[in-house]
């Protein structure tokens, strides 16, 4: 096999890692609750060799630098370390031109894609977004301080003083439950392992308001269990030890969270709402709500049904296509009304911004990428299409900036940074820019101002920003392609 610059590149690397390297699992020095993470890391002599490695791998070392390592060699040693994510890009990297330690590596990404930390998306999706993860990040560290220094404390005692952390030094315990790595692990106290459709029974709705059964047809690996009874475990053990301290009333409020299936949990909130005796219950099923039962939705199959449900008739369900067919609307006297709302300009905290900054940072998905990217981070065919997330810009306005196709560029202004793949395209307005919103490299909610409306509703696509150029990737203009992405 013949192979070009840049894997001769990353087998001479990978060499290097098969002599060199160490692929482990590490574990971080806590009494309590020790986690752990994948790491890799290479020890030489020389230290342009290391700096050279570096280079070639392209792979940021997070908080680990080349430092001078302290051993009974008379010379110095130097070690480069790569963890967590890192850890996992260099070895997604090097895997296909490693031999002795291709085991260790197979294993490790394994690990660091299956095992190591579970999240939620705040991190990639919300408003200030860069404020937001420094904050948190300064509220966690305040438990983690706390931790640390319980040296011996037990279960209750440990209990103690996290609580204590949260409720008189600002501290926050952060939980976290889902499948796979999202960006907010690294701050997480705790991990709980959920289920994914088809490894539990979900019922949803979409946006025509068509109620569905997605049936279970694999268990979950090892302890994972759907969301719903995650929740029971916690309403359960809460009960039990409020029970065991002999306050009853207190017990009382985790109360009817005796689920052992999905199933019960539907029956006990859906089907339950707006039924006699029940509390209320916020539910789309209305009064009507009941007549939907596993065994029904599972006749209904994909088509499911759309709420309101009419009616069950020769043991099928029969919704409610469209609403106000009658032209009898929610209103008090029945008809539909037309309320104007006229625009009162940008908010201040938005048009201050477009005052210092050339560039309108519009952002939203792309059909290519699903949600956020929560799957697709782990789809080669959309990573490899998009390893950042891009920024379309007009052709002239890149060229004032000397930023080309697949350069990195820098996104910026006075609420935070961010980094993106630059996708000059014609169709783009001058001044104009379009971010993909939520990816797993360059985050558009850093630059997103704090500002919402009065329904606490943020302003996406509201903000302005300076971009400047800041390298290149050639790998990226050799293996992705630029064209337009719209046609007419």
């Amino acid at each position: 096999m013949k192979l070009n610059r840049s894997q001769l590149q990353l087998a001479w690397a990978a060499g290097f890692i098969d002599g060199e390297g160490c692929v482990r699992i590490a574990r971080r020095r806590t009494k309590r609750n020790p986690t752990y993470s994948l790491e890799v890391t290479v020890s030489q002599n020389c230290l342009r060799t290391l700096e050279h490695l570096k280079q070639v791998l392209g792979v940021p070392c997070g908080g680990s630098l080349i430092h001078t390592g302290t051993g009974r060699v008379r010379s110095n040693v130097y070690y480069l370390t790569y963890r967590s994510r890192n850890a996992l890009e260099v070895l997604r990297l090097l895997q296909p031109f490693l031999v002795r330690k291709r085991r260790e590596a197979e294993l490790g990404i394994e690990f660091a894609e299956h095992v190591t930390r579970v999240q939620w998306n705040p991190f990639q999706t919300t408003l200030n977004a860069e404020q937001h993860r420094l904050a948190l990040h300064k509220r966690t560290a305040i438990v983690n301080e706390a931790i640390a220094k319980a040296r011996g404390a037990n279960t209750e005692q440990l209990i103690d003083v996290i609580y204590n952390a949260c409720k008189t030094k600002g501290g926050m315990f952060v939980v976290g439950i889902n499948l796979y790595p999202t960006m907010i692990a690294e701050e997480a106290h705790m991990l709980l392992p959920a289920a994914h459709p088809g490894e539990a029974n979900l019922t949803s709705m979409n946006g025509e308001r068509r109620l569905r059964l997605s049936e279970k047809f694999m268990d979950p690996p090892g302890s994972a269990k759907a969301d719903c009874l995650i929740a029971a475990d916690i309403a359960n053990t809460l009960k039990a030890m409020y029970q065991k301290q002999g306050k009853a009333d207190m017990a009382a409020r985790f109360d009817g969270f005796n689920w052992t299936s999905e199933e019960d949990a539907f029956n006990d909130g859906f089907r339950r709402a707006g039924r006699p005796g029940s509390p209320p219950i916020d539910s789309q099923g209305g009064d009507t709500g009941y007549l939907a039962t596993y065994e029904l939705l599972r006749k209904a199959g994909n088509n499911g049904v759309q709420l309101p449900i009419k009616e069950v008739k020769d043991g099928k369900l029969i919704g409610t296509e469209m609403l106000y067919a009658d032209y009898k609307f929610d209103t008090k006297d029945g008809k539909a009304e037309f309320k104007p709302a006229p625009w009162n300009g940008l908010p201040k905290m938005v048009s201050d911004q477009k005052a210092k900054h050339k560039f309108w940072i519009n952002q939203g998905r792309a059909n290519e990428v699903w949600q956020t990217a929560y799957h697709d981070q782990y789809n080669s065919f959309v990573r490899d299409r998009y390893p950042m997330a891009y920024l379309e810009m007009n052709p002239a306005d890149a060229s004032q900036l000397g930023i080309k196709a697949g350069d990195v560029i820098e996104v910026w202004n006075d609420f935070g940074s961010t980094y993106a793949m630059a996708y000059p395209m014609k169709s783009i307005k001058p001044g104009h820019t379009f971010m993909l919103f939520g990816y797993i490299k360059g985050v558009a909610g850093d630059v997103v101002t704090s500002w919402v409306d009065r329904n606490v509703v943020p302003y996406y696509k509201g903000t302005w920003a300076s971009v400047q150029r800041v390298g290149s990737v050639e790998d990226w203009k050799q293996s992705i392609s630029f064209k337009e992405r719209r046609y007419s």
